[in-house]
């Protein structure tokens, strides 16, 4: 890992950039990909507008966003949802219309199915949703993955209102880097032909 990094809660002015990093880390992310097709126009920008609504909605209800951070840059997010899902402010209704709109229709309809899936594996014990983490592709392999997870984690331990954390994730690309880090699978589904983990890992 690269020296004199630090985790840093990321402020809402450095918004556009948490979501470029996001962007950037799941550009050939195969789960992505389902949503959001390589075919779609103007690809990148509709990738970080979702990214960016993911973000702000975290922040626009009060909570941290963590990120990591090297030499003034953000290189490494994680959007970590609490237990509970407060309603929309009207901002962020308006910030979700226009992400419909960039998805279209079909896109739309696609990110509703992969939700109302995820939907269907969720423990029943109230725990957190790990919804993004991701590590710009030139920081990838130093360990900065490691820590937002170590870090969303302890996050979960200091709520005495959560039994744990979930996320979902393409199986063959990143089962064994979830599993090393404490998380079971604990579902499987297939999205058009890939392999979506559905992971748990408890913490009380």
């Amino acid at each position: 890992m690269l020296r004199d990094w630090k985790l840093i809660d990321v402020p809402y002015y450095r918004l556009d950039e948490a979501a470029d990093v996001l962007a950037r880390a799941f550009a050939t992310d195969r789960v992505i990909a389902h949503i959001v097709p390589p075919s779609t126009p103007d690809r990148y920008n509709v990738l970080k507008m979702l990214f960016k609504a993911g973000c702000m909605s975290r922040l626009s209800q009060g909570h941290a966003l963590l990120g990591a951070e090297w030499n003034n840059k953000i290189v490494a997010v994680a959007n970590l949802l609490p237990t509970y899902r407060p309603a929309l402010t009207p901002s962020m209704t308006r910030m979700w219309t226009q992400v419909a709109d960039a998805l279209g229709p079909e896109g739309y309809k696609r990110m509703e199915d992969y939700v109302a899936l995820r939907e269907k594996h969720k423990p029943p014990r109230l725990h957190h949703y790990l919804i993004s983490i991701g590590v710009d592709p030139e920081y990838q392999s130093m360990g900065f993955g490691k820590a937002l997870v170590e870090s969303t984690v302890q996050a979960v331990v200091d709520d005495p209102t959560s039994a744990g954390v979930m996320l979902d994730t393409d199986g063959e690309k990143n089962l064994v880097f979830y599993e090393r880090n404490g998380f079971s699978v604990i579902g499987k589904e297939d999205l058009d032909g890939t392999e979506v983990l559905y992971m748990y890992r408890g913490v009380r």
